[in-house]
């Protein structure tokens, strides 16, 4: 519960400074490239969630992610629709829902595994 309570505080803060206006972004192969360059540029984590519509414990993520977006501008955060986008699947090893894979700003390459 304090958990919740601290995140809470945090989105509040955020909220009030005007750095609430970071969302989740829902990405595809076409505009996978530009989503990391906008992060790049941004100097932004980039946090990728990778699911699928029918996993229910992907659906009890997404107010997770949408609640550290908008508390984290430092953070890029996309939404990837494993089913429809096989090639990013593949090339981010999926074998499972969620997966959710992440890299530091300046790492310009490895993305790595959240284990949680």
């Amino acid at each position: 519960m304090r958990r919740v309570l601290v995140l809470c505080g945090a989105i509040a803060a955020a909220s009030a400074a005007g750095l609430g206006n970071n969302t989740v972004q829902t990405v595809t192969g076409a505009t996978y490239g530009e989503f990391l360059q906008q992060a790049a540029y941004k100097k932004q984590w980039v946090l990728l969630d990778f699911y699928a519509p029918w996993c229910g414990h992907c659906k009890r993520l997404d107010p997770v992610l949408a609640a550290f977006a908008a508390a984290t501008p430092r953070a890029a955060v996309a939404k990837i629709d494993a089913t429809r986008e096989k090639g990013l699947s593949g090339v981010h090893g999926v074998d499972g829902y969620p997966t959710l894979r992440f890299r530091r700003a300046d790492d310009a390459g490895e993305f790595r595994d959240h284990k949680g």
